[in-house]
């Protein structure tokens, strides 16, 4: 396994480890952009970020892979660097335009649902994916290593 000595130091179950994955990068472990990756780790890294958000074809791509089922997924860096360890502790399916302010909040990227909403439909939109009524997979987590 590429992140045995991660999961090592991190005392976590290897048998629980799930995958690995850059935010904001395919979830085929290629790293295409680099400083959203790092972004998006620090944002884990400090607390900031606690939720994601998947369109509805992306997050069926990845199944029966993200689920709430007690095992861990690796953030990585721009680098490919394991950094924090986290477990997604709720899944749902929401409507892009009833998305609450609070999940929107924990993010970490924005400072407004407003904000929010323009970063994930340009972020759909360059998928091709996005239309206003469209469902969306609203992913929070918890950090589980480091503990600080």
């Amino acid at each position: 396994m590429k992140y045995e000595e991660f999961i090592r130091e991190a005392q976590l179950n290897p048998k629980k480890f799930r995958m690995a994955f850059a935010f904001e990068n395919e979830f085929n472990h290629k790293i295409e952009d680099k400083e959203a990756a790092n972004f998006n780790a620090y944002l884990v890294l400090k607390g900031w970020k606690t939720t994601t958000t998947s369109s509805v074809p992306d997050f069926e791509a990845m199944q029966p892979k993200l689920a709430v089922d007690g095992k861990y997924d690796i953030v990585l860096d721009g680098e490919g660097k394991p950094v924090a360890a986290i477990q997604f502790t709720k899944i749902k399916k929401l409507k892009f335009l009833e998305v609450p302010e609070e999940f929107a909040r924990k993010d970490g990227e924005s400072d407004s649902l407003e904000q929010w909403r323009r970063l994930i439909r340009t972020m759909l939109e360059e998928r091709e994916q996005y239309f206003p009524e469209m469902d969306i997979i609203c992913l929070e987590f918890k950090k589980i290593y480091p503990e600080n």
